[in-house]
């Protein structure tokens, strides 16, 4: 493990129960102890997130707030707005407060955004921002048990490429009113991560077999396919090349 992976690992703040068990997250924390810059690193993580749930636990959670999250939008990339920074602090107030797991993005009241070219947008800028995984583990049979038992997610198929390495764990998205699974690997010291959500997720629906062609996103090199049931997007802060070498042509 490298550090840019323990970072990867460490960077939601304290550790939370189970992390104790992931002999991912134990290496990590080991790296960390024998690495002082790591080390300053993360207690800089863990100070960040006190200070954030402290200023959390005082923003107003409007009376509302709950029944917004369970009446659910399509969810498209934020418009900017004055007021944008104050309604995600409430929301991410009320995410703490009410447990609620999922990722979501504001609606935007224009629509769109929704095709390939959205969900590569929304995806590459999620991997920009602060996020956590759902799981922890360098193991794959780990993650697909953990997306069948936890999400009944089973249909699809990881490529044989990125199966051969190590991962780093998984977590669910909510994106058009739909679901998209992350699952992180680390492949030759980079972090590379799939994207796989129902083609039916998309608006236009891509047909089976299309090819989403190599793209720089910002920071990240990405590309994609889609079968009979999914779409898959693969996106890495890595090269193109390095993308183009590591799955060598093959999808699935």
């Amino acid at each position: 493990m490298d550090e840019q992976q323990a970072k990867f690992l460490l960077q939601s703040g304290r550790p939370r129960p189970g992390d104790a068990e992931d002999p991912a997250f134990l290496e990590a924390l080991k790296l960390a102890d024998a690495n002082p810059p790591l080390r300053a690193w993360m207690e800089e993580q863990q100070a960040l997130t006190d200070s954030l749930q402290r200023k959390l636990g005082e923003v107003p959670v409007p009376a509302d707030l709950k029944q917004r999250i369970l009446a659910g939008a399509a969810v498209t990339r934020p418009a900017p707005h004055p007021n944008r920074r104050r309604w995600f602090a409430m929301a991410a107030a009320g995410a703490l407060l009410l447990g609620w797991g999922g990722w979501q993005l504001t609606n935007r009241r224009s629509g769109g955004g929704t095709d390939i070219a959205g969900l590569r947008g929304d995806m590459t800028a999620f991997l920009d921002g602060y996020f956590s995984l759902d799981l922890h583990t360098r193991h794959l049979d780990r993650v697909k048990q953990h997306l069948a038992d936890v999400h009944q997610f089973t249909d699809y198929q990881i490529p044989t490429a990125l199966a051969g390495h190590d991962s780093v764990g998984c977590r669910k998205l909510d994106w058009n009113g739909g679901r998209v699974m992350l699952v992180c690997f680390s492949v030759d010291g980079e972090l590379v991560h799939l994207f796989i959500t129902p083609r039916g997720t998309l608006n236009p629906v891509p047909e089976p077999g299309t090819r989403i062609a190599a793209r720089q996103e910002g920071r990240f090199a990405t590309v994609g396919w889609s079968d009979e049931k999914n779409l898959y997007l693969v996106a890495t802060p890595g090269s193109a090349e390095f993308l183009r070498g590591t799955l060598g042509g093959a999808r699935g």
